[in-house]
């Protein structure tokens, strides 16, 4: 069974997705206060995943940033679509996977630059949000490999063993590259026979 890493990278879409229910930005907090917490001593911080931290740009008159968050969350929907879509045979152009990859990383970075700019309430990067980035990069790394995989398969399938060195060599050689011997004549007249 080959693996179709087209299909395996839209499971990095259902990560983000993930990441982005899970806490994606906090309060910011010291190490003294954070021990404190620790100890039920002091509340411990409040954490907001996604739909929160769009409510809290909204709260604060930012609606930009709300509508960026929750346009992330449907272009990871797309992505998961994208992959059932996949799972099921149907058709959808490579470039759409590469839109919708490039549109997530793309929104990734500005919510990092919305959570660290935040300047009405000090927040620092969660867990959500690694979960986000591992995610997109192993959807990036699976869109790569599906892209230089074909390539390879096409030099695979118009190449042939040598019979003396077992080296591949080109289907229309005359003479192994690597050995230097003349390929015996029913060889080539078999590659004529196949081209």
């Amino acid at each position: 069974m080959k693996a179709n890493f087209r299909v395996i990278g839209k499971i990095g879409f259902l990560l983000a997705f993930i990441g982005f229910l899970m806490p994606m930005a906090a309060e910011f907090q010291d190490a003294a206060t954070s021990h404190l917490s620790a100890l039920g001593l002091v509340p411990a911080r409040s954490s907001y995943n996604g739909f929160a931290l769009a409510e809290l740009a909204s709260k604060y008159k930012e609606q930009g940033s709300s509508v960026l968050l929750y346009l992330f969350f449907m272009i990871e929907l797309a992505g998961i679509i994208i992959g059932i879509l996949l799972l099921m045979k149907k058709n959808v152009p490579v470039l759409v996977d590469w839109i919708v990859l490039i549109a997530s990383i793309l929104f990734v970075l500005i919510i990092q630059g919305m959570v660290r700019g935040e300047k009405r309430i000090e927040l620092e990067l969660a867990s959500g949000f690694s979960v986000i980035l591992i995610g997109l990069i192993g959807s990036l790394v699976c869109q790569i490999i599906n892209q230089v995989k074909p390539s390879k398969q096409n030099s695979i399938r118009n190449s042939k063993k040598c019979p003396f060195c077992a080296n591949n060599i080109k289907k229309e050689a005359i003479v192994c590259q690597f050995c230097g011997k003349d390929l015996p004549k029913e060889e080539k007249a078999n590659i004529n026979s196949d081209g």
